[in-house]
């Protein structure tokens, strides 16, 4: 009887904990309006993935419009790969994938599941030791216009209740870029 209940109490601080999640990110909607900077939707993007999930790195980017590159407008976690500002490739990288294939992607170990010459660049796969990624699109009128992806050094994939909290994140921040 005390496994019994002590299931049922973790199912419902999940349920609770789920709930929040999504009132966070639903609340995103009041915070910003048709004028807003598209910098602070960022900052608080960045600050609910920090309270999400467990990671090493954030990175957010945005299509530069020209269909190779993108910038990277937050960097949340080691900075020494990329940056705010840099210009990464969209083409044969991990960071281009969401925008070349649309869809959203969880690896534990990248290396051997991504056929791609690099993460940010060809060729910088190697200087810093990435295992784990979990990123989402950012798709406008099916136009994938930026990327949201959370990485580690252990290869460990991120979870189930991960991938559902950033598709949701990615949508809404779809949404709000589309206004």
């Amino acid at each position: 009887f005390i496994s019994t209940g002590i299931n049922r109490l973790k199912r419902i601080e999940r349920l609770v904990t789920e709930k929040d999640y999504h009132l966070r990110i639903a609340n995103l909607f009041n915070t910003f309006g048709i004028k807003s900077d598209q910098n602070e939707l960022f900052k608080k993007i960045m600050d609910l993935c920090s309270s999400f999930f467990r990671y090493d790195k954030l990175t957010i980017t945005l299509s530069t419009g020209n269909g190779s590159q993108a910038v990277v407008k937050i960097v949340d976690g080691f900075k020494e790969d990329s940056d705010v500002d840099d210009i990464i490739e969209i083409e044969n990288t991990l960071h281009g994938l969401p925008y070349t294939s649309g869809q959203m992607m969880n690896s534990g170990d990248w290396t051997t599941k991504y056929s791609v010459k690099g993460r940010f660049i060809p060729g910088d796969s190697e200087q810093f030791k990435v295992n784990t990624i979990l990123a989402a699109p950012i798709v406008k009128d099916n136009d994938v216009q930026g990327s949201i992806a959370v990485e580690r050094n252990e290869m460990k994939p991120f979870s189930d209740r991960d991938f559902a909290l950033l598709e949701i994140l990615a949508a809404t921040a779809s949404s709000i870029l589309s206004w």
